[in-house]
């Protein structure tokens, strides 16, 4: 794939939680800062996670005045595009808000890139495409059903992704995570509000939440509750990089799942929250939701076999990262 020598990579959404540790890594990988482009509203990120020497534009990607002064400005490579909104509960409130910055806001980015000629995206899409699955582990190879605003609004962008390939030759690599968790770096997760697992257990013991609502243990699994696939923030980064080295070395565009390969109940991260903090979640059982499948497990084969990616990081070590990090930085989040 043809590159350009001078060519910075810009990142949308790469102040928030997981933008912000790939940015982290590729440094680490040796791009200078001065390289990189960071877009971000700050509406979930946060200025002081971008890495000083970064170039930094507050701009919200639905904005395609604003967006088009940064191609204008630089020569860009890649793109990493992670900005959206990512909270299920709400798309189904707010279907409106979810399609505009997750497909218009896409699409802005994406008619910049045909016309500056920018021929490489990395994009942060997501599991609940799949919908609830026919069959356990899920590979790419599993139909996509998705079940709510937001992962119809992921899904509907991987396809406008399939045409502007077909017709401009823009390569991209989608990557759908499973349920990303950790603390890495020295950064942070910052949300607003808080709507995953291990985050909410750890605002529980905090005592920011009480009780810790769990929503069904009828479920059938081996303990009623329950059963996702948990992959660290870092070991995403890390896949992110792999990405982009893929594009560059085959300029094929792809998709991969991004996940443990394991499955763990709510009821078996409660105990091992439990285990590493010493204390007790206070937590009450209600109705099942609409829409949870019992098990929503990753097969990460394609992405062992053709990114050479292996998640390195175990639950416990995620878990408690995430855990020190709240309990130590209430002054940050809270």
């Amino acid at each position: 794939m043809h590159e350009k020598p001078n060519g910075k990579i810009l990142f949308t959404g790469g102040a928030g939680y997981i933008g912000s540790h790939v940015v982290r890594c590729f440094i680490e990988k040796g791009i200078k800062p001065e390289g990189i482009i960071v877009v971000d509203d700050l509406s979930s990120g946060r200025k002081d996670l971008i890495p000083q020497g970064c170039q930094f534009y507050e701009i919200d990607v639905t904005d395609e005045p604003a967006l088009r002064r940064v191609f204008r400005e630089h020569e860009i490579d890649a793109i990493f595009h992670f900005a959206g909104l990512i909270q299920v509960e709400e798309s189904m409130r707010k279907p409106f808000e979810y399609f505009k910055v997750n497909v218009f806001g896409g699409l802005n980015v994406l008619n910049l890139m045909k016309e500056y000629k920018v021929n490489k995206i990395i994009f942060s899409s997501t599991a609940g495409v799949y919908g609830v699955p026919d069959y356990l582990p899920i590979d790419e190879n599993h139909p996509c059903r998705p079940v709510n605003v937001y992962a119809e609004s992921k899904l509907m962008f991987e396809k406008t992704l399939e045409w502007f390939d077909r017709l401009f030759g823009v390569k991209y690599v989608a990557l759908r995570y499973f349920n990303a968790c950790g603390v890495r770096d020295g950064l942070g997760d910052y949300h607003e509000p808080y709507t995953h697992l291990i985050p909410k257990l750890a605002l529980n013991l905090l005592g920011v939440e009480s009780p810790f609502r769990l929503f069904g243990d009828d479920y059938l699994t081996p303990d009623g509750t329950c059963v996702r696939d948990f992959i660290d923030v870092r070991d995403l980064a890390e896949a992110h990089h792999l990405a982009y080295e893929y594009l560059k070395k085959f300029n094929q565009s792809n998709v991969f799942n991004l996940g443990s390969g394991k499955g763990h109940s709510v009821k078996e991260i409660i105990r091992l929250m439990e285990e590493l903090s010493g204390q007790k979640v206070n937590f009450v059982v209600e109705k099942k939701r609409s829409g949870d499948p019992p098990q929503l497990v990753c097969s990460n084969k394609k992405a062992e076999r053709l990114l050479a990616w292996l998640p390195k990081t175990g639950i416990k070590e995620s878990i408690l990262s995430h855990w020190l990090w709240f309990k130590e930085n209430r002054a940050v989040w809270g």
